[in-house]
């Protein structure tokens, strides 16, 4: 929420910022690698020399949830991403966490997102903390019984599997 030049001013649910990160990591995964796009191009970002726009957006949000399970330490043997929830709040913290309904493919799918474009947070995001982020997302699509987190959690799911294709790149 918010306008072009302050993104994150105008409030929003965390629905917002959940769309966001599904959105976010598809363009990456789509057009990371281009340089002539404005937001992937070389020294575009301007807080994160010499990175792009993109990457700098890619990188923080992996480093955000690579490090999530400090502030949110899971159950015995559960991976790193297990106490995501709706209740996320961007300051890192979750409150009230109903893992029934919170913990959704919903949120997660839209996490695990920004973890299949090359960006790797400065070569913190390894295959295997990729690998978690894959396995949290796909067993809560599984898990759900709700239509709305169901049908989020199979987008989500078509995306990180490389089934949800780009209509730009497709032959005619």
């Amino acid at each position: 929420m918010g306008t072009w030049a302050t993104p994150c001013s105008g409030g929003g649910s965390n629905y917002d910022w959940a769309r966001y990160l599904w959105r976010v990591g598809i363009d990456a995964a789509w057009f990371g690698n281009r340089t002539d796009l404005p937001e992937t191009s070389a020294s575009s970002s301007k807080h994160y020399s010499p990175k792009s726009r993109m990457q700098a957006k890619l990188d923080n949000i992996q480093e955000y949830f690579n490090n999530f399970s400090v502030n949110n330490p899971v159950e015995q043997y559960a991976n790193r991403f297990s106490s995501i929830c709706g209740e996320l709040q961007p300051s890192g913290t979750v409150t009230n966490c109903d893992p029934g309904g919170g913990h959704n493919s919903y949120f997660v799918g839209s996490m695990a997102s920004a973890y299949v474009s090359v960006f790797d947070d400065g070569g913190k995001t390894v295959g295997s903390i990729r690998r978690e982020a894959i396995e949290e997302a796909i067993s809560t699509a599984i898990m759900n019984d709700k239509y709305f987190q169901e049908s989020l959690g199979v987008y989500s799911l078509l995306f990180l599997t490389g089934n949800f294709p780009n209509p730009l790149t497709v032959n005619k």
